[in-house]
């Protein structure tokens, strides 16, 4: 084993539901990793490597640098817990990249190429956010100066003294690839590999179709998470996410990439989601409900909030004056949409099988009774804030 590089796995013990998943990959597609794996967490074994335990957290960089002073190696390969192995890693490569290091010709390599987008297809663009090529090795380039993550927590090989010096107290990652980027210009010493097949893993190196990102964000699975478990066949209970929230295998989601459950949220069995939804927390959507119109409009419900069963959403409706339409829709007879966002503020509650119609706001606080019909363009003029209404009736 090669004793200069140690392997880091920055990650934290509630998102300890991602560790299965790492391991698989990592043991499958690097079983010949040469170096020392290290995982920072705060209590808990991770189940790979070796466990550097920093006890609770006070900012993601705290942690972080508890955890690299008990790394002894002068160079390290930084990865996080939802960097979930796609493919066989090129250990030769990494070797080969790590010895620039040791040799002191540069300081940091990104193993994440350049690319206008995380989508399937995007073509890899080293120009992009690099002016040319490293003089030694041509699957390596230079940042340019003013290149937005040419210091990067993407999968990447450091030297540790200087990840430690660009590693401020109270910080967190993103404030790190952002400050670290600003105080790294100046010089070629941060170079970015254009080879996607180095390391592969989520985001545009993932071979999977849909699955350019990362398998968690902000505390929840992806689609990414989903097509992973798919495609390595691998048995796990995604319904439970990182945050705490619930979202039953048998709903139907079609706008992954737009949407997102809050913490302690749940969303029950045989819901059909068609459009972009943001899902504060502490909210319930309940079995059989509808929320349809596309995914060129977003439903907002926010916190404490609750749908009772077969609550029908719509956020992009025919106005049915037409009836033709619906016998022949392959002509137009000039009937007319409606649609639009709505935002259901908190503490709001839904009864069964009301039907909300497109481009309507429901102030905090309202209740609205069963089998209610909420009409277009209702806004929060029409629903006052904690009164309760039935059939768009203000009860008294």
């Amino acid at each position: 084993m090669n004793n200069d590089v140690t392997v880091i796995i920055g990650s934290v013990d509630k998102y300890s539901m991602a560790w299965p998943m790492f391991e698989h990959g990592f043991k499958k597609y690097w079983a010949d990793c040469p170096w020392e794996v290290v995982a920072i967490t705060n209590f808990k074994d991770f189940p790979i490597g070796r466990t550097v335990k920093v006890g609770e957290d006070h900012s993601w960089s705290e942690s972080v640098r508890k955890g690299l002073e008990q790394v002894n190696t002068p160079y390290i390969l930084w990865m996080m817990e939802d960097y979930w192995l796609t493919g066989p890693v090129d250990t030769q490569a990494l070797v080969d990249f790590a010895s620039y290091l040791q040799q002191d010709k540069i300081d940091h390599i990104r193993l994440l190429p350049p690319a206008p987008g995380l989508d399937l297809g995007a073509p890899i663009t080293p120009n992009m956010e690099c002016k040319h090529p490293f003089a030694e090795d041509d699957r390596l380039w230079v940042f340019q100066d003013d290149g937005e993550y040419r210091a990067s927590l993407a999968a990447s090989l450091w030297k540790k003294d200087k990840f430690l010096e660009f590693l401020e107290d109270g910080k967190t990652p993103w404030d790190f690839e952002h400050d670290a980027g600003i105080k790294s210009r100046g010089n070629d010493r941060h170079l970015c590999c254009v080879l996607p097949e180095i390391m592969c893993w989520p985001w545009r190196t993932n071979p999977y179709n849909n699955g350019k990102e990362s398998p968690i964000r902000k505390g929840q699975w992806t689609e990414a998470a989903h097509l992973y478990t798919e495609a390595e066949k691998f048995e796990v209970d995604l319904q439970w996410h990182p945050n705490g929230a619930r979202l039953s295998k048998n709903t139907r989601m079609r706008c992954w990439k737009h949407f997102y459950i809050g913490k302690n949220s749940v969303i029950d069995d045989f819901c059909y989601i068609s459009t972009k939804l943001e899902l504060g927390k502490y909210s319930h959507i309940g079995p059989g409900c509808t929320i349809a119109g596309g995914k060129d409009f977003i439903l907002q419900i926010r916190d404490y909030c609750s749908l009772s069963s077969g609550v029908k959403i719509y956020l992009s409706s025919n106005d049915f004056r037409e009836d033709l339409i619906i016998l022949n829709p392959g002509f137009d007879f000039g009937a007319k949409n409606i649609s639009g966002n709505i935002d259901i503020k908190n503490y709001v509650g839904i009864g069964a099988n009301t039907v909300i119609m497109p481009n309507c706001q429901i102030s905090e606080g309202v209740t609205i009774g069963a089998q209610s019909y909420s009409k277009y363009l209702f806004t929060s003029l029409d629903y006052l804030g904690w009164e309760s209404y039935k059939e768009n009736r203000r009860e008294k």
